[in-house]
């Protein structure tokens, strides 16, 4: 009897504990009806600060995982209803947010215009970011992690619903990076510069057939104000390190001519922790560490369009970053038989830097007609640099750690360059209750890797 309660005991433990990670719940008017498309946040209690965003599903069903032990606040909004709020304190699960309809005011009629956080539409949801607390204090990898159906992993890697093979786009654009490299150029965009984020689940034919997990598409702002003016923004962000950034952007637009321009500069210096437990067949590995990422990058951006007519315009536009970071990885890692003491202890202090140089030219017209009908034509070049250079020093220890048996050091450069040529065609035109879209594009894509690796070794004492 005390083993088959001490069983359940366990069990009740560890569900509470898997449920205590995931947090379900339901957005339903005051009526009791289930309201799909609504905007359910997840906030910290502390500052309200946005941590991730979900869109309620058909049967107002929406999921958040929870990633630590903070006090939580979830928020529901829709159009025509009030905002519901809920702190995670409260009991009651799953999570019901009643949303109660918004008083009609027939005393005064006053007209605005003002874009949801989160909009779904057929094909794609897209997150509107200008104009939120969302465009300060972050950059675009920190948005994804909080747009709806987005992942990103400890190693920055970019999902979305569940798969790994999602496209980047900027402006409708598609980037050829991977890895670490992207991460790092979308950690070099400030959320300042941009418009908005589109997750495209169901890609239209215009998008080239690559990967399996849709495309998300960052729109960067340009100015539509009649007239010259500018901006200058500035942030600064306090962790264990400090974090600050910096932009200036200008726009002068007449009935013909639009110029437009701005550059930013980020700086921040970043750290994590490191405490690992690994068992492969008879070994077990437990490795604790700090990881510390120093980062400077500096973007730019100049353009024109030209408005021929009402219908035709054609454009200018050239844009590039520039950026290097030196990662710091110091770790210890104790070796042994599986519950048996450390045999071999091992430090590792590992020096990473790379740099990057990004270069884009377009070339592009648009012909914007009656009924829906759309054609366009952009020509482009991109030039993208990349060198890393990695030192990693290995030493090991016997037992105790107090003699050392022998070193072994890898020393890796991998320069890349990447030339891409591409031109590309659209046209687009109502049809049915649809869109009939016809394109083609022509592109090449050169690119010279090299991979340098550098081996030293040195016996310890005996």
């Amino acid at each position: 009897m005390r083993i088959i309660f001490n069983l359940l005991l366990i069990q009740t433990i560890l569900s509470f504990s898997l449920q205590a990670q995931t947090i379900t719940g339901n957005v339903k008017s005051n009526k009791g009806i289930a309201i799909a498309g609504a905007t359910v946040s997840l906030l910290k209690a502390a500052d309200s600060s946005i941590v991730k965003l979900q869109v309620s599903k058909e049967d107002g069903a929406f999921t958040f995982a929870i990633p630590d032990s903070v006090h939580y606040l979830i928020t529901a909004s829709s159009v025509g209803y009030s905002t519901a709020y809920f702190k995670l304190s409260q009991s009651g699960f799953p999570v019901v947010l009643l949303l109660q309809e918004a008083p009609a005011q027939m005393a005064s009629v006053v007209v605005t215009a003002k874009k949801p956080l989160v909009q779904v539409k057929g094909d794609r949801t897209i997150l509107n970011v200008e104009g939120t607390i969302n465009a300060t204090g972050n950059n675009v990898l920190e948005l994804l992690r909080k747009s709806p159906s987005v992942t990103v992993n400890s190693e920055d890697r970019i999902g979305m619903n569940g798969k790994n093979s999602v496209q980047i786009f900027i402006d409708g654009k598609p980037t050829p990076l991977a890895g670490a490299d992207l991460a790092a150029y979308l950690k070099s965009i400030q959320s300042s510069e941009v418009e908005a984020i589109e997750l495209v689940t169901h890609p239209s034919a215009k998008y080239e057939a690559a990967g399996n997990a849709g495309i998300i598409n960052i729109r960067l702002k340009k100015n539509k104000s009649l007239g010259t003016n500018g901006s200058l923004a500035a942030g600064y962000n306090q962790g264990v390190y400090g974090k600050y950034n910096s932009g200036l952007s200008f726009n002068h637009l007449t009935a013909k001519v639009n110029l437009f321009g701005g550059v930013t500069y980020n700086d921040a210096t970043t750290q994590k922790k490191i405490n690992m437990h690994r068992q492969q067949t008879d070994s077990a590995f437990y490795q604790t560490g700090t990881m510390k990422e120093a980062s400077k990058t500096f973007n730019f951006k100049a353009g024109t369009d030209y408005f021929i007519n009402t219908q035709n315009t054609v454009g200018l536009l050239v844009n590039g970053n520039f950026g290097n970071s030196v990662l710091a990885n110091n770790s210890f890692t104790s070796i042994s038989a599986v519950h048996a003491n450390p045999s071999r202890l091992l430090k590792a202090d590992n020096r990473f830097r790379s740099d990057r140089d990004h270069l884009d030219l377009n070339l592009n017209y648009l012909y914007a007609g009656k009924e829906g009908r759309t054609f366009s034509f952009n020509a482009d070049y991109g030039y993208y640099n990349m060198t890393g250079v990695q030192f990693q020093p290995n030493a090991y220890y016997n037992g105790t750690g107090q003699t050392l048996l022998n070193t072994i050091t890898y020393e890796m450069v991998t320069p890349t360059t990447i030339d891409i040529y591409s031109a590309k065609a659209d046209y687009e035109q109502g049809f049915a209750k649809g869109k009939l879209g016809v394109g083609v594009k022509s592109s090449f894509v050169a690119t010279d890797n090299d991979f340098q690796h550098y081996t030293f070794g040195q016996s310890g004492k005996s």
